[in-house]
């Protein structure tokens, strides 16, 4: 009976040691670790995330942080926060400056963070070294096909789920973000006329969390760029890797390029004090948003006179850019000559002859635009030496 009894004891403790073996290799826990954005005074916490992904409860007693200024730091874990049932996601909040570790999160410190489970388990979060301005993961946003009659503003922000915590901080990857990341992030007035492609992108650094995601249209209002608009409802998304968002932005191009002339007196009546004058004939191009920048713009001036000598009989002039939403005012220089003083007419017309794409590099001709030519304008001249003659 002895040997049975200790045989007995023998077998339970296998069985208790087999089991205990075949729970710690069905432990699967997920680790990230994360900075929430910083509050009034510029402090940041780092928040632990974990998540229970195997069919069995996980108690973890502490997390360890491994930081490049305090060294080693264990974290203890409450009562409440140790046991991670199957499925659950807890987040685990380190706050900067609390507790006997005395830990602050610095802008130059980089974290490395893992725990180790109640039956011996090691699990590693991979944000390896993060830390204010150390952020592991690359959001590209992408805008396709942009609009030329825009520009876009793209807006990244942490947001909060329910009554989880704020976490997730961002900061641009086009700059040394040396004050450290923040909870929103906006690029500004970019311009597909910038770019030789149908896209744009923006790119920003982040830490695992929950973001919302906008694009904002910008057009020209009152000589600035102003907002006009957003494009779809803003996405949110989880990221905890790299990570890429496409948003498309449908608009209806102009059937031809948006570029008018006119003139701020189409008829005039000149009186002449002498026989030769000068006269100034103002105009305006105007290039609509919806269009990509012109280059070489090219326009003459074009006349018939009666009785009258008009010199130089051709005129050009040559806009060397003009921007969506732009206007240029300028005028043509013709010296009217009267030597028979009984007065005179001069038809004329103005006519823009071409232009360059600026992102196409396309030649446009006056047939693909909108109001190209002015013709049938008139300058009536009187020439009052002829009243005064005896």
């Amino acid at each position: 009976m002895h040997l049975i009894g200790l045989q007995s004891i023998f077998i339970n403790q296998a069985n208790r040691r087999l089991q205990f073996e075949f729970e710690k290799l069905n432990e699967r826990l997920e680790v990230h670790v994360s900075i929430s954005p910083p509050d009034a005074f510029g402090q940041r916490n780092l928040v632990v995330l974990l998540r229970n992904l195997g069919a069995l409860a996980i108690e973890v007693p502490s997390i360890y942080l491994e930081s490049r200024i305090y060294g080693l730091i264990k974290h203890d874990l409450g009562p409440e926060q140790r046991l991670i049932l199957p499925g659950e996601l807890k987040y685990v909040i380190i706050e900067s400056g609390v507790g006997g570790s005395g830990f602050s999160l610095e802008n130059e410190d980089k974290i490395n963070v893992y725990v180790v489970t109640m039956r011996g388990n090691r699990f590693s979060a991979p944000e390896v070294d993060i830390g204010p301005t150390s952020l592991p993961y690359i959001l590209s946003v992408m805008l396709a096909p942009p609009s030329l009659e825009y520009r876009y503003d793209i807006e990244v922000r942490a947001v909060q789920l329910d009554d989880n915590p704020l976490i997730g901080c961002i900061a641009l990857s086009s700059y040394d973000y040396s004050e450290g990341c923040k909870g929103m992030v906006r690029i500004t007035n970019i311009a597909a006329e910038e770019l030789s492609t149908n896209m744009i992108i923006g790119y920003f650094m982040v830490a695992p969390g929950l973001y919302s995601v906008s694009i904002y249209r910008k057009a020209w209002v009152g000589g600035r760029w102003s907002e006009v608009g957003q494009i779809s409802p803003p996405v949110t998304i989880y990221i905890t890797d790299d990570t890429s968002i496409m948003f498309n932005d449908t608009f209806t191009a102009p059937e031809k390029i948006p570029l008018r002339v006119t003139v701020p007196q189409p008829y005039q009546l000149i009186l002449l004090d002498n026989p030769t004058k000068n006269i100034l004939i103002p105009f305006m191009i105007t290039l609509g948003n919806m269009t990509e920048a012109l280059r070489d713009i090219s326009i003459i001036f074009e006349y018939s006179a009666d009785n009258l000598t008009v010199i130089p009989n051709l005129i050009e002039v040559k806009i060397s850019r003009l921007s969506p939403g732009e206007t240029y005012h300028g005028y043509f220089n013709i010296t009217v000559v009267d030597d028979s003083y009984p007065g005179g007419v001069v038809t004329y017309g103005i006519r823009v002859m071409g232009a360059v794409g600026e992102i196409t590099e396309s030649s446009y001709d006056s047939s693909v635009m909108e109001r190209p030519v002015l013709d049938g304008l008139e300058i009536r001249v009187i020439t009052s030496g002829m009243l005064l003659t005896p």
